[in-house]
């Protein structure tokens, strides 16, 4: 479950310009929320844990992002530097792990453990369809970001 960090990967052509981002996360919150069919009660405490983690996942993949070799740069790089930098991608999966992990306990505070499960299903397919809709949307195309297909699940 990666919240936001699939937003980020989009940052290659195509995909969503950085203004888009808030308009995304507006409708992940409003996508997980009828498909958990929170109370107030669980809103209340849910949202700022989630926010939380969504956030921790977001410079977690920033930094993982900065430090992995592009493509055009693998050749270019000895193979001890090659070396050096997927031993630090392994860390930074094992830390993403550890992070989910540990909201994980967070939610299962807040939430029943069907909620949960349903919560990382939403995020699967929020993160299935919004890659689908970034496939047909061309770069630069001036539609609405906030216009998205119906998604029945």
């Amino acid at each position: 479950m990666m919240g936001f960090p699939l937003i980020s990967i989009a940052q290659d052509p195509p995909g969503p310009k950085p203004e888009d981002f808030e308009k995304i996360k507006a409708q992940k919150v409003s996508y997980i929320t009828s498909k958990l069919e929170l109370t107030p009660e669980e809103a209340q405490q849910f949202w700022p844990v989630y926010n939380e983690f969504d956030d921790k996942m977001h410079e977690l993949f920033e930094k993982n992002f900065k430090s992995k070799p592009k493509p055009h740069q693998i050749e270019e790089l000895t193979d001890e530097e090659l070396e050096k930098q997927m031993e630090e991608q392994f860390e930074m999966q094992r830390q993403e792990l550890a992070l989910k992990e540990k909201y994980h306990k967070k939610y299962l505070e807040i939430l029943s453990v069907k909620k949960v499960a349903m919560l990382y299903r939403a995020e699967h397919e929020f993160r299935f369809e919004l890659m689908k809709r970034m496939e047909r949307k061309p770069r630069g195309d001036d539609k609405d970001p906030g216009q998205r297909p119906p998604m029945d699940h």
